[in-house]
């Protein structure tokens, strides 16, 4: 931004996804979300002050209870801009749009509302993990236990289109199954790639929740173990040679 108005200015560089990220930042505020969803607002009494997506309904008839809330924008350059929120199968993206025509046409309104409609008839919101599900299990040597697993924090999903089925999606994991000690908290494990037919959709990068150290014990068992293996082929060799 070269002024702090958003009024045109040849020095602006702001794009579409600029204004989205502005946007999911400022989504995290309570506040924010209150005002941004809010249809109307009474400052005073007998006074109601229209939100862009009440005006669109009540002026030009445009359904718009399919989205969460919306702020709209207006310079000559730009036209008739938007941005929005709507809830899909229950996961909510966010919208911005640009170069609508016409001052109050609501053409903005309903460039919104179509691309709900088009998402909300041709996609479907699919977990592909859920919450404390088993993502990925590890060996780490000399440690106890020796079998490490990481379970997902949360839901893992995303919108899909509707034609996917579970029997297109498979999971590919890059990475070691054997980690050697020790092994920080933070430190990437490997990743595990989402394929729907055989092409990646997406990369989850596999984090260690937590430092794990030698363990004395288990260094204890492994030294006991290699030099009982050790013994046994000396004995095993010595059988040979008097047969």
């Amino acid at each position: 931004f070269a002024n702090t108005t958003g009024l045109h200015d040849d020095n602006h560089y702001t794009t579409c996804r600029d204004m989205a990220t502005l946007l999911e930042y400022a989504l995290q505020n309570e506040e924010f979300v209150k005002v941004f969803e809010a249809r109307t607002y009474e400052p005073w009494t007998d006074t109601t002050w229209n939100s862009t997506l009440e005006r669109a309904y009540l002026l030009r008839g445009i359904d718009t209870s399919m989205l969460d809330g919306a702020k709209s924008g207006f310079t000559d350059e730009a036209e008739l801009t938007l941005a929005s929120t709507m809830t899909i199968d229950g996961r909510q993206l966010m919208l911005v749009t640009a170069f609508a025509e016409g001052q109050r046409s609501g053409r903005n309104v309903m460039d919104a509302v179509t691309v709900f409609n088009y998402m909300s008839q041709n996609y479907k919101n699919y977990t592909f993990f859920e919450d404390q599900q088993e993502m990925h299990s590890y060996y780490v040597t000399f440690s106890i236990p020796f079998l490490h697993t990481i379970v997902s924090t949360g839901d893992v999903n995303a919108l899909v289109p509707n034609t996917i089925s579970e029997e297109d999606i498979h999971y590919v994991f890059e990475g070691k199954t054997v980690h050697f000690n020790p092994i920080n908290e933070g430190d990437e494990l490997g990743r595990i790639q989402i394929m729907i037919n055989d092409e990646v959709f997406d990369t989850i990068v596999i984090i260690n929740d937590s430092s794990i150290e030698y363990s004395f014990l288990a260094v204890t068992l492994g030294a006991v173990f290699i030099v009982t293996v050790i013994l046994l082929l000396i004995k095993l060799c010595l059988n040979l040679k008097r047969n």
